[in-house]
């Protein structure tokens, strides 16, 4: 009996030690947001610095990693990251997008020229924009400011590719493709741009 109390003090410290005694980012409260304006279906969030989707329920940093909210435009410059990087950068409650969230704040002008199926069970996502390249396919109410799209302007997604598990999901914002990177190669830099759930 008496070995069984010397034992919790251990227990209690391994239990802290190892995280399981802290409260998760669900836990974390965001002040609500008035609106300040609509922007081809996204809320525009008081400064300005968060967008919100009311169809999927999402609030995004409107400004990619690097980049800060200045009251008009996101200025600075992104910051390129590994996977593993972008995972630690993220603000307590906010998280890398899935390959879903991501795609929904792509839009090519001219449409898509194919689709992916993900192999999830979904539906397959839009893929590849149509006709010119030279302008950023990301959504409207990101595009504060011109973006040097020469190296493809690919953003990491939190989703495995279903083809190579050592693989993660990406997007090019300037082509709306698709494509996978190694998640654990220290030489595969991109940016991201987080998301929360809106509760």
């Amino acid at each position: 009996m008496k070995s069984q109390f010397l034992l919790l003090p251990f227990l209690f410290a391994l239990l802290v030690q190892t995280g399981c005694g802290q409260k998760s980012d669900k836990s974390v409260e965001f002040p609500p947001k008035k609106s300040i304006g609509t922007v081809s279906g996204l809320d525009i969030l008081e400064p300005g610095d968060e967008v919100f989707d009311p169809q999927r329920k999402l609030v995004w940093q409107r400004c990619g990693l690097g980049e800060k909210w200045n009251g008009a435009i996101c200025e600075g410059t992104l910051k390129e990251l590994t996977f593993v990087e972008a995972k630690k950068m993220a603000p307590k409650g906010w998280k890398i997008p899935t390959i879903r969230e991501l795609s929904s704040i792509s839009d090519c002008e001219n449409g898509y020229r194919s689709t992916k199926d993900l192999g999830d069970g979904l539906p397959p996502l839009n893929d590849s924009c149509k006709g010119d390249l030279d302008s950023s396919s990301l959504h409207s109410a990101f595009k504060t400011k011109t973006y040097d799209l020469r190296d493809g302007f690919y953003f990491w997604s939190a989703s495995s590719d279903k083809s190579n598990d050592s693989y993660v999901d990406v997007i090019s914002f300037r082509t709306g493709q698709i494509n996978g990177l190694p998640k654990n190669d220290g030489e595969a830099k991109i940016f991201v741009r987080y998301v929360r759930d809106h509760r």
